[in-house]
């Protein structure tokens, strides 16, 4: 960066202004793409816990019966119950950050829209 606040591309003579670099409002980022950037890491939390619960629910039995001799099945569901139960809040919180996110960011498109006219 030279001295007048400007950028020179290597190899070239002619200066770039700083403004053009990083934008007239500054180096930071839009907050829809903020937003959005949240959403989707979210979003995405969201997905892999619920392929999780499901790849436990895949082992889960509605009725067993069992002996004596095959108590330890129970102890078996007992645990993935266990497991499911500790999934669910994680779940809940997810679904709904990402669903208020997600009506936030069209509350704001709407908005600008709105300010436009």
């Amino acid at each position: 960066m030279s001295a007048t606040g400007s950028v020179s591309a290597p190899g070239q003579a002619r200066d770039i202004p700083v403004e053009a670099l990083v934008g007239a409002k500054g180096g930071g980022m839009e907050p829809m793409s903020v937003l959005l950037t949240l959403w989707a890491v979210l979003t995405i939390a969201l997905v892999i816990v619920l392929i999780y619960r499901s790849a436990l629910s895949m082992h889960e039995d509605d009725q067993i019966f069992l002996d004596s001799a095959e108590s330890h099945l129970e102890d078996e569901q007992k645990q993935l119950m266990l497991r499911m139960n500790r999934v669910r809040p994680f779940i809940n919180i997810l679904a709904a950050a990402s669903g208020l996110l997600l009506l936030l960011m069209a509350g704001l498109w709407v908005w600008r829209i709105w300010s436009r006219m």
